[in-house]
């Protein structure tokens, strides 16, 4: 842990974000992937997005963190100004993700990642920290807790292909 640096991402680390993007690609799709993009999806959305060129021209903020050469984690975040009709006007700094490879998780890593974007996010003007975190990812919303994140809204979603299946059940009772 100690030859681990952490800096500011800068346009050369371009190449550097697939890997570490993957990762948390394939832990979302593994575990649910009905739900979630294959990683060469998420891949191939990002290019057409153009999204790694949000991360070298600022508008998508992050911190590296490096072992050597080798990207071990990555966080990044963003500043909204939050305006809603049931809220109160805010700027609203979101952590996008964070990523720490596997042989580093249980470190210090993710904490230092989240120091360092949590602060970045406050001097460009955050009144409030926010983040999403997948329901499934029980060691994230216990790390995240730890920090002092606390859940605002929740977000639900239901499966719809039973319920058209009992629609027609009923339909053939009548």
């Amino acid at each position: 842990m100690d030859n681990i640096i952490i800096r500011p991402l800068e346009s050369g680390d371009r190449d550097r974000l697939p890997p570490l993007l993957k990762a948390l690609d394939e832990f979302h799709h593994d575990r649910q992937p009905d739900l979630f993009r294959t990683p060469e999806e998420m891949h191939q959305k990002r290019l057409e997005k153009d999204i790694f060129s949000r991360y070298s021209n600022g508008s998508i903020q992050g911190f590296i963190a490096l072992d050597g050469e080798q990207a071990v984690g990555l966080v990044t975040g963003v500043i909204r100004p939050m305006d809603s009709i049931i809220t109160k006007t805010r700027t609203v700094g979101f952590v996008n993700e964070l990523i720490v490879l596997e042989p580093h998780r249980g470190t210090p890593l993710a904490t230092r990642l989240m120091e360092q974007i949590e602060k970045h996010l406050v001097e460009q003007g955050a009144e409030e920290l926010g983040l999403s975190v997948v329901s499934i990812n029980h060691r994230a919303l216990s790390f995240y807790k730890r920090l002092g994140y606390n859940p605002q809204t929740f977000q639900m979603s239901k499966p719809v292909a039973h319920l058209n299946t009992e629609i027609t059940k009923d339909k053939s009772c009548e």
